[in-house]
């Protein structure tokens, strides 16, 4: 499998490996998100996404840097660039799940992305200064129990 293949544009050259490789990541990080978004795990949902923005904005940017023949992206249009950027996002994302998975002390553990920024804060309410009111003891009942069936 480690042919190469003429990608049609400046003569480049992809390998099979790589292309495997990095579509495997690719198809993977997808079904997670699905399962994440299917789940309601927003957090991770909104993770997955920070990372494949992350991703195309990286590789824009080396699109359009002294690098760009050096990683062989020199030519790509727009719409190449965001499926690199896809793939490498992925790619990523599957190696930091790989170094999570192998880690057992937690030596590259990261605080634990929480989206409490948006939930709603619940309003505290003050208690009131004015005369005392009486207490009353909240009222118990006894606990039912079922009658055994004979």
């Amino acid at each position: 499998m480690s042919g190469s293949a003429n990608s049609g544009q400046q003569g480049t050259t992809v390998d099979f490996g790589a292309l495997i490789a990095f579509g495997a990541t690719g198809v993977k990080k997808a079904v997670d998100l699905i399962s994440f978004l299917l789940a309601r795990q927003w957090a991770a949902v909104v993770k997955q996404l920070a990372a494949y923005a992350g991703g195309i904005a990286i590789t824009f940017i080396c699109a359009h840097s002294d690098f760009a023949n050096y990683l062989g992206i020199a030519g790509l249009n727009n719409w190449s660039l965001v499926i690199a950027g896809l793939l490498l996002a992925s790619a990523g994302s599957v190696g930091a799940d790989l170094i999570a998975a192998a880690d057992n002390t937690q030596s590259a553990a990261a605080p634990r992305f929480s989206l409490h920024l948006f939930k709603k804060r619940a309003k505290t309410v003050e208690p009131e200064t004015t005369a005392a009111a009486p207490v009353v003891a909240p009222q118990t009942t006894k606990p039912r129990t079922r009658k055994a069936a004979k």
